[in-house]
Parts: structure tokens; C-alpha cells; sequence
């Protein structure tokens, strides 16, 4: 996993904050959100975090596809295997780290919140438990903290 690539991408949504981002759309341009409120960058541009990983290494990419609603959209499906490739992850894991939905349950509560405070908890615990393939579970014996982690 290229652990270091995955915060960097992370960081660069957090400072940029939640105008861009929206783990529902791979690369989009165009209006969402509440009554088209939210338009993302200057160039309306509005991804998720395997659409960020695209753009941090590639930019925006210069074709996107019209939609019958006027707006644009990526192929999600190459965008996806591009950052499963870059962030050196399985489909898998891709899947498990892209889609909310498949987060586990505390951190899809918490993106319901705070778009940005659960990607950055969903990604650094899924780097923790490598891509969601470990648990970990931490107990107290005596005065120590023990971590067991099993598969």
C-alpha cells in the first residue's frame, strides 16, 4: 500500500475542505448537492477519494462524459482501477476504501457529520489494518495496553 501517496491525497482534500469533495461521485462537473449549492472548484469540479487520487497525480481529466442532465462524469471504472493501481491496493481493499458504504459502520455514521473528519479516521484505519483485512482490538492485562490483531 502506498501509504504515503493515500495521505498526501487525503491532506490535499482536507485543505481544499468540502467543496470538493463527495465520496458519491468519481469526478463530476457540474451542480450537487442540496439544490445544486454545492459546484465544487472554480471549475465545478467535485470527486471522490479515488477521483482525488486521479487528479493529484494527472489533473482533471480533459474528457468527461455528458450526462442527459448537462453534467459530466468520468469512467468511474478506470478511474478506480488508476488509484487502486497508484495507491498500490487490491480491488478489494479499492472497493472497501471508495465506496462508504462498505466502510465499517462507525465511520459511515461519522461521514454522515463530517465528510472530511471520516476520511481522514477511515484512512488511517484502514492503513492500520491494512486495508480492512486485519482487526485489531486492543486489551488492558495488568498495567499494559496488549494489541491482538487477527485476519
Amino acid at each position: 500500500m502506498n501509504v504515503e501517496l493515500l495521505r498526501q491525497v487525503v491532506e490535499e482534500i482536507e485543505r481544499e475542505g468540502d467543496r470538493r469533495f463527495d465520496m458519491k461521485v468519481g469526478i463530476s462537473k457540474g451542480k450537487r448537492g442540496l439544490w445544486g449549492k454545492l459546484t465544487g472548484e472554480p471549475c465545478g469540479t467535485v470527486c471522490c477519494l479515488a477521483g482525488a487520487t486521479y487528479i493529484h497525480l494527472q489533473g482533471v481529466p480533459s474528457e468527461l462524459k455528458k450526462l442527459s442532465d448537462g453534467k459530466q462524469l468520468s469512467k468511474w471504472r478506470q478511474i478506480k482501477r488508476y488509484a487502486e493501481e497508484k495507491l498500490e491496493i487490491t480491488n478489494e481493499q479499492g472497493t472497501r476504501l471508495f465506496f462508504v458504504d462498505e466502510w465499517p459502520k462507525k465511520f459511515q455514521d461519522l461521514y454522515s457529520l463530517d465528510h472530511i473528519a471520516a476520511l481522514k479516521a477511515a484512512t488511517e484505519d484502514f492503513i492500520f489494518t491494512d486495508g480492512w483485512t486485519t482487526e485489531v482490538t486492543v486489551s488492558i492485562e495488568g498495567n499494559d495496553f496488549v494489541e491482538h490483531t487477527r485476519p
